[in-house]
């Protein structure tokens, strides 16, 4: 078993602590709301988007308990390293086609544009370093940004929805298969290396997988991705939004008092109800995807 396999399996208690911790910060953000305790409202739904976002980071395997320290209340670090990592395999990559130029020269290879890739991390780098240096701005974020951002999330959550939809209905045919096949020799064919070609060619005419055996794997592959970005997109926003309120909620400071501020003239405390919403689909999803996939 691989590293991040095994620690997987130590990460699955905590998860499962973290949801639960997740949802009970939630249920006591709705009641303090209720109650006009905004503050109070705020960190808790700050700390519930915190520990989603602990739990997601721990299924990946690339996250210990020890890790969680290091993040303390600031869950965008686990989408900076995620990025990093990412930046990293594509360099990595781009460098070992560099040392096989008949590698390099195939259709598949050419298609992943792994250069577009590394400097979509690059850009993805810098929007969050300047969330970042002016996370105190975001205390005062507008109705018209909030309602976007949900708006945004609603549409990308239909359509993933949909698609997941359309999966879960899928029958591969033999014809279908046979489609693939071709295709994906076509992808990894090497000009003017037949021996390679041919070799490509056996190894898919001698799979040992059933029809449905490879209709089950590709539903499988196909519905964690669509969990993975149900979950993911609002989490980001959420840890984004929830940036300088896990802190500046509880103590007065700089003349930064609490009470005085969060009031319901503060657009992300009249429009919380809308936010909280938003954690509460994003827990559910995430807790279905634990229980399908990682559980």
């Amino acid at each position: 078993m691989c590293i991040r396999g095994m620690q997987l399996i130590q990460n699955v208690a905590l998860i499962k602590e973290f949801l639960r911790i997740a949802d009970m910060d939630l249920k006591s953000s709705n009641i303090l709301y209720e109650h006009h305790l905004y503050p109070q409202a705020m960190f808790y739904f700050s700390q519930s988007v915190e520990k989603a976002n602990k739990a997601f980071s721990l299924t990946t395997g690339q996250y210990s308990k020890d890790d969680m320290l290091d993040i303390r209340h600031d869950p965008t670090i686990i989408y900076k390293n995620l990025i990093i990592d990412t930046k990293r395999r594509y360099t990595k990559l781009s460098r070992d086609l560099d040392q096989l130029p008949d590698l390099k020269n195939t259709e598949f290879a050419i298609n992943l544009d792994l250069q577009n890739k590394i400097e979509g991390c690059d850009i993805e780098l810098r929007k969050i370093a300047e969330i970042k240096n002016g996370k105190d701005d975001l205390i005062f974020i507008s109705k018209q940004e909030i309602v976007d951002i949900v708006k945004k999330l609603e549409h990308s959550e239909k359509e993933i929805k949909e698609e997941m939809s359309k999966i879960e209905n899928f029958e591969l045919t033999e014809e279908m298969w046979d489609e693939q096949k071709d295709e994906l020799k076509k992808q990894l064919s090497i000009p003017n290396n037949k021996e390679f070609t041919n070799y490509i060619e056996k190894e898919l005419a001698n799979s040992n997988s059933t029809l449905k055996e490879m209709e089950t794997a590709i539903k499988q592959m196909y519905l964690i991705v669509s969990y993975v970005l149900l979950v993911t997109e609002p989490l980001y926003h959420l840890a984004v939004i929830t940036l300088p309120h896990s802190v500046i909620t509880r103590y007065p400071q700089n003349r930064f008092y609490p009470t005085k501020k969060y009031t319901d003239r503060l657009a992300i405390v009249r429009n919380l109800p809308l936010l909280l919403n938003v954690q509460s689909k994003t827990l559910k999803y995430l807790e279905e995807y634990c229980k399908n996939y990682i559980f």
